[in-house]
């Protein structure tokens, strides 16, 4: 479906090359293409359609730098990239998405309202926490989840919906991670509780699809590792990967160092 979709707009564009409404819809078709491509782990693919995006996005920004829409898919943009680099390119991905991160950081700080911008801007953040655990800096890893706290917890408490309760979530199991490698234990079972008891509030006639990638790596965490594993499973038949790479079948230790394997 984002195929043909960003085969119409590609269409439309022929049709009226200076129609900006279009040129807009073919960045969003693309970024929308780019995820599905990613989340079914082609990964290169992914990184292709987002190249191709990249210099769409930079001229719709370059053309109004008043529409706060067109300045934020450059910064999704960079997210991707940052999101996609290999592993051995760690610091190339880290000054990515901290040019992510300020973009959305500039246009909320304009647009406090705009909730586009705020989910962007706490998954920003979350990455950044993600790539400072994959380089071991559990002191940056901290201030990154910090901010995204700041941005979660008043936001859960006004308005729980689902998209907060994912990445609530996952700001949960983060801090659980970083806990542990502070050797924290007790901290680290505590987040990873809370992030499950999260996911499963108001669940009681089944998970929402959405939901089971981090409510596997919680319970995975809590050694919980059947209940994990059927979450595992069902993401699989699905066709999911995940962005992330799910965490060792091995149970860390304290004194283990677990990463955010990307």
């Amino acid at each position: 479906y984002m195929a043909e979709q960003v085969a119409g707009m590609q269409q439309n564009l022929l049709d009226e090359p200076d129609h900006a409404r279009w040129r807009e819809l073919h960045v969003d078709a693309l970024l929308l293409l780019a995820d599905v491509q990613a989340r079914r782990g082609r990964r290169t693919e992914s990184r292709n359609t987002i190249q191709r995006t990249e210099s769409l996005a930079m001229a719709l920004a370059k053309q109004d730098p008043t529409n706060n829409a067109w300045q934020v898919s450059p910064g999704i943009v960079r997210w991707w990239q940052a999101q996609l680099s290999p592993p051995e390119k760690i610091q190339v991905a880290e000054k990515l998405s901290e040019e992510a991160a300020s973009n959305f950081e500039r246009i909320y700080k304009k647009e406090p309202n705009d909730q586009r911008v705020f989910n962007w801007l706490i998954k920003a953040q979350q990455l950044r926490a993600r790539l400072a655990l994959a380089s071991n800096d559990g002191a940056r890893s901290g201030i990154h989840l910090a901010n995204s706290s700041r941005l979660i917890e008043p936001a859960w408490r006004k308005n729980p919906d689902e998209a907060l309760r994912i990445m609530y979530a996952e700001n949960l199991i983060l801090q659980g991670e970083l806990a542990r490698i502070s050797g924290n234990e007790d901290g680290a079972r505590a987040s990873w509780l809370h992030a499950k008891q999260v996911l499963l509030e108001d669940a009681q006639a089944g998970v929402p699809f959405d939901r089971m990638e981090q409510l596997a790596r919680s319970l995975h965490y809590l050694e919980l590792f059947d209940d994990s594993n059927a979450y595992k499973q069902r993401l699989i038949a699905a066709g999911f990967v995940p962005l992330r790479g799910w965490p060792s079948q091995q149970v860390a230790t304290k004194t283990e160092t677990i990463v955010a394997q990307r």
